[in-house]
């Protein structure tokens, strides 16, 4: 997965646009075991040798590629899942290699906004289990919608359910008219100042790889929802936070860096406060564990700010994560445990569709052993892959 991350930002690196030439890469990727041998080559050239089949695999597909774009062999393919857009290829015979090799491009990440998301299109089973916490949930949601802006904390270990109780409360009100933003943390970008805010700009104003600057400012003015008399100022701000050349459609910004980093995490706060002036929001803000230090700083900034609106914020994080904000008044805490025997009877009901998972015996060898492990070992795979929809 880091490696179809890193050619997706490679293809699209500003460097190669901005090149008195324009450049193109053609990345191949294949999964495998290799061997690392010793280093070859003389001073900086120096690198270790890389050899095998995967190696040889990746080099092929980077020849099938067209220019600016990203070859993957079907090992590499049941790995990513849903996590990237992908479009097949085909089955294709290459060089060195016996049989044919089924290929997929990588379009781009996927459109789904957050990991839950990307699992969820696999097929999860229903919440189970989470009664008291969803009419919680609900408590805090009306008391948002009379304009007493709540913020709730959702703790718990990895798998335990915080993903799928935050979207239970958007299935709720999915009959009631509402603005829901989503904003993702992740373990690739702890260090990238306001990643999960610029990700949710990209996602929110439709970027596609190919956009053009004019393009993409035509579509993040679509997307403002403060008044008239800000939006071009505010629209220059997210430009350059967005990396997106503006020219002379806007006004330039003669601002120190900590001007501009001041001025931008204000437009941020006004853009969540428009949306939710406009109508109720839910706002979902995953993983704060992996947040960056600049988007904590503007959430410490948020949850003052929201008091007075009309706006539900679930914020879900691991324990090792201690929030700074625990006490604060307008401020509550989830912390999800396991669940009853029961409920998980359920759960495992529902995986294998009422089937009992079959007893395994061990110390003998008996015909039927082996499958009979593979199909419990598929079913608590499935398992474990529902547990993040059920709640455990």
């Amino acid at each position: 997965m880091p490696s179809a991350r890193c050619g997706l930002g490679l293809i699209s690196s500003p460097r190669l646009r901005r090149a008195a030439e324009p450049l193109t890469a053609r990345i191949g990727i294949a999964t495998g075991l290799v061997v690392v041998g010793g280093l070859s080559g003389e001073g900086g050239a120096r690198e270790h040798v890389v050899v095998g089949d995967t190696p040889n695999l990746a080099a092929r597909l980077q020849a099938l590629a067209e220019p600016g774009t990203i070859v993957i062999a079907s090992s590499t393919q049941r790995l990513l899942g849903n996590v990237f857009r992908l479009r097949e290829l085909g089955r294709h015979q290459l060089k060195g290699i016996a049989e044919p090799v089924e290929t997929w491009a990588v379009e781009g990440a996927s459109h789904s906004e957050s990991r839950f998301e990307v699992a969820r299109a696999a097929g999860l089973i229903n919440l189970i289990g989470r009664d008291d916490e969803i009419g919680f949930l609900v408590e805090r949601q009306h008391l948002a919608w009379k304009g007493q802006g709540q913020i709730v904390l959702i703790t718990g270990e990895p798998g335990i359910g915080k993903s799928r109780l935050a979207a239970a409360q958007a299935e709720h009100i999915a009959s009631e008219p509402y603005t829901l933003l989503r904003y993702q943390c992740s373990p690739y970008h702890t260090n990238g100042a306001l990643h999960p805010f610029i990700a949710q700009l990209e996602r929110a104003a439709g970027f596609k790889l190919d956009d053009a600057p004019e393009q993409k400012l035509e579509k993040l003015e679509a997307i403002l929802a403060v008044d008239k008399s800000r939006a071009p100022a505010a629209a220059a701000l997210f430009s350059s936070l967005l990396s997106i050349p503006f020219g002379d459609r806007y006004a330039p910004l003669a601002l120190s860096p900590a001007q501009q980093r001041r001025q931008t995490m204000a437009a941020l706060l006004d853009q969540v406060e428009g949306l939710a002036r406009q109508r109720p929001t839910l706002l979902f803000f995953e993983d704060v564990h992996w947040a960056d230090a600049t988007s904590l700083e503007l959430l410490d900034l948020m949850i003052e700010r929201i008091r007075q609106i009309a706006l539900l914020a679930l914020f879900t994080f691991r324990p090792e994560f201690e929030p700074p904000w625990v006490g604060l008044p307008n401020v509550s805490t989830l912390t999800l445990g396991g669940l009853e025997r029961s409920h998980i009877q359920s759960m495992v009901a529902q995986v294998t569709g009422g089937r009992p998972l079959p007893k395994l015996e061990f110390g003998r060898s008996k015909p039927r052993t082996r499958a009979r492990f593979a199909y419990a070992a598929k079913c608590v795979w499935e398992f474990r892959r529902g547990l993040g929809a059920a709640g455990t």
